[in-house]
């Protein structure tokens, strides 16, 4: 339990930062993850863009898809947003305008909402930013923003408890009967359906594969 708390710790921390690379290797760790809790689409989508970013893809489009992966909507450091959450958003955003037109749709109600959700938007958000979020901010201006000492602190608290040692008979009793492991069931199959995954790739670019 704690190694998936940290894990997904790690996981924003790579998304606010917009660490494309430690995104990706949180990728691999996924792709065994699928394969072992038997998620065919989502183990498809993970090889494939792992296999994209690895030499299938040309080197452009695999920059583009390494570091560009997020959105900083509204600026500064360790503020990126992931882009698939940013479009859920921005589409939330605009239904909730539209309903307000109790189904009178028009071409003119339909601009107006988008714009709304943009240039408009932007400004209004500006405006939010300076009279609300500043004055928040003013008020927690002594705190640090360095998070580096509770980093420490955490790393002392749990040092001697030897998180990532199997200790028979350890559990939380919040969660007596939980269990976890990402050690697939079936390892000696992962090998071939990578490359059976690999070689459905090659025929899409009509790669001619060399069986020797």
């Amino acid at each position: 339990m704690a190694w998936l708390g940290l894990n997904l710790s790690c996981r924003r921390d790579a998304v606010r930062e917009a660490d494309g690379n430690a995104m990706i290797t949180h990728w691999k760790l996924d792709l065994v993850h699928f394969f072992a809790s038997k998620h065919p689409k989502y183990l498809i989508l993970a090889h494939r863009l792992l296999a994209s970013v690895h030499g299938w893809l040309p080197e452009k489009l695999r920059e583009d898809i390494i570091h560009n992966r997020t959105v900083n909507y509204g600026g500064g450091i360790g503020r990126n947003l992931p882009m698939d959450f940013m479009n859920e958003i921005l589409n939330r955003l605009f239904k909730e305008l539209l309903s307000c037109a109790k189904g009178q749709y028009t071409n003119a109600t339909i601009q107006r909402c988008s714009q709304i959700i943009g240039p408009l938007g932007e400004a209004l958000d500006t405006v939010f930013d300076s009279q609300v979020v500043e004055n928040e901010l003013y008020r927690h201006r002594r705190r640090s923003g360095n998070r580096d000492e509770n980093v420490k602190q955490l790393i002392s608290f749990l040092q001697n408890v030897k998180l990532f040692a199997f200790t028979v008979g350890r559990n939380h009793k919040a969660f007596p009967d939980f269990q976890f492991s990402e050690n697939p069931r079936n390892p000696g199959q992962f090998q071939p359906k990578m490359i059976q995954l690999s070689k459905k790739l090659d025929k899409r670019r009509r790669v001619i594969l060399n069986d020797d």
